[in-house]
């Protein structure tokens, strides 16, 4: 038995998904099954996920099938309140005493009312939502909240940790490197080199760092497996690192990365934009930057470029870097569905292409220029497949930075001030001003979300943006371009050409 992608190498292994013969070096290992690739693997738990969803929906009543045994018990109640009406009337006709009469309408009127209130009771507590569950976190906190759900949300499964290793060359007199990354929903990650564990931390938070790692000469194959405690594993994607020995690491370019931080000894950060709807304060926003001399990463939709081509056209002459942000800014996943990350439905490689390439031309035909190879999704909803579909496009994600507790998500988009997750202009203002003095963990290197359009004025660059602007010119940092943050991204781009 050969192996299907290697046909020179025994398999003594085959896929639990596809079945297909695997060799040692293309087994991936996870939740105690051999699998040739992530997407068998992602396949496999969608299939397990959707028979617990039907066994738990054959073991548990429906709350409709409940609700409709109610509302005819409430029918049924309602009815014979009405008899009782029609008999307390007549009863009334007949009698002469009327005390007896009230006492007894009374009675009958108290037992209809608590037979009412029970009904009702029930009604509402199967309407109520299950404590801990999503519905009851958005009834009890804000109904508002609108954006990005994955940068409200915590992560309630094991999902693949990642790697910040976006490719290029790194200097390095010992061969060594520390490998930062994030495993959400993970109590410990493990660092393994060439496939064999190196060593491993406890977590309390989603990020990890391996300092000082040593790599031998030639190539090496680092990865970070996830464990949650309970038994779930978890693998990041594999990614080749080569040591010529001569002070220099290379990073190799790998498929369907999610990039959300540059190198984190860059003096700097990149300051980004999205915009989606209207041009909000973006005319302002161009001659703020323009003042300070500072060009930044802007991503549009289509939709944007044909209902502001000329904004878009100044943005071009300003020199700013414009990437591509979906044709008309769809969600791409099951998030509001679910909570999950998987592919929607109706998105296909087809549906994903055309969102990007249509921007694309509409880009070039309002501009004259091209458009940067960098992408956003919508909501920030995504996964590798997405990813590897828009890359066969030509485009490349960019999400932007957490680090410890700070998420580099500014939420300027949220105007609903009752939100837990509101931050005004002073504390928009606060944030950006700690990123540019250093203080928060990451801040090097990391890439700042911010949007055109988010309805709270014309003021909004002037209390917020100019000052944040001052205090990184202060410190000596630098606000760059998302190019110019992760320049062997851009070379990887060109080379696919």
């Amino acid at each position: 038995m050969k192996c299907f992608r290697h046909p020179d190498r025994r398999a003594k292994r085959n896929c639990f998904e596809c079945k297909k013969a695997i060799c040692p070096e293309c087994q991936l290992r996870s939740e105690g099954h051999v699998f040739c690739a992530e997407d068998c693997l992602q396949k496999w738990l969608a299939q397990k996920e959707l028979k617990q969803q039907k066994r738990k929906a054959r073991s548990v009543p429906k709350p409709q099938v409940k609700l409709g045994l109610l509302a005819t018990k409430l029918d049924e109640i309602t009815g014979e309140h009405q008899r009782l009406e029609l008999r307390l009337q007549q009863f009334e006709q007949d009698q002469q005493s009327r005390g007896r009469t009230l006492l007894i309408a009374a009675g009958l009127a108290a037992i209809v009312l608590l037979a009412l209130t029970l009904t009702l009771g029930s009604y509402l507590w199967l309407r109520k939502p299950a404590s801990g569950s999503p519905a009851a976190e958005t009834t009890a906190a804000n109904k508002f909240d609108p954006g990005y759900p994955g940068t409200l949300a915590e992560n309630s499964f094991l999902e693949p940790p990642s790697l910040e290793l976006p490719p290029g060359e790194l200097k390095t007199a010992s061969g060594r490197m520390d490998f930062y990354g994030r495993a959400p929903g993970a109590k410990k990650a493990v660092f393994l080199l060439n496939g064999r564990e190196l060593m491993s931390v406890q977590l309390s938070e989603p990020e990890f760092v391996f300092k000082g790692v040593a790599l031998t000469e030639g190539s090496n194959l680092a990865q970070v497996l996830s464990e949650d405690g309970q038994g779930n594993q978890s693998y990041s994607i594999a990614q080749m690192i080569s040591n010529p020995g001569k002070g220099l690491l290379v990073v190799a370019y790998t498929p369907g990365l999610d990039y959300s931080h540059g190198r984190r000894d860059f003096p700097g950060a990149a300051l980004t934009f999205d915009a989606g709807g209207d041009e909000g304060y973006g005319r302002k926003l161009l001659e703020v930057l323009r003042a300070q001399g500072i060009t930044t990463t802007i991503f549009v939709t289509g939709q944007f470029i044909s209902d502001h081509p000329d904004l878009v056209r100044q943005m071009v002459a300003d020199g700013h870097e414009l990437g591509n942000h979906t044709y008309s800014h769809p969600h791409l996943t099951t998030w509001e569905q679910n909570f999950r990350q998987w592919t929607a439905p109706t998105v296909t490689r087809e549906f994903v292409r055309n969102e990007l390439l249509s921007t694309a031309q509409l880009f070039r035909e309002t501009t004259g220029a091209e458009m940067a190879r960098l992408w956003r999704a919508p909501y920030g909803e995504q996964n590798r497949e997405i990813r590897k579909w828009a890359e066969e496009a030509g485009f490349y994600h960019i999400g932007w930075s957490r680090s410890g507790k700070m998420n580099y998500d500014t939420l300027d988009w949220l105007c609903d001030k009752h939100s837990n997750h509101y931050k005004s202009p002073d504390d928009i203002r606060g944030m950006l001003t700690e990123i540019a003095r250093s203080h928060a963990p990451g801040a090097r290197g990391s890439i700042i979300l911010m949007h055109l359009s988010t309805g709270r004025g014309d003021q909004f660059p002037d209390q917020v943006i100019a000052p944040a602007l001052e205090a990184f010119s202060a410190q000596g940092l630098k606000l760059v371009k998302v190019s110019e943050l992760l320049p062997g991204l851009t070379g990887a781009a060109a080379a696919k050409k």
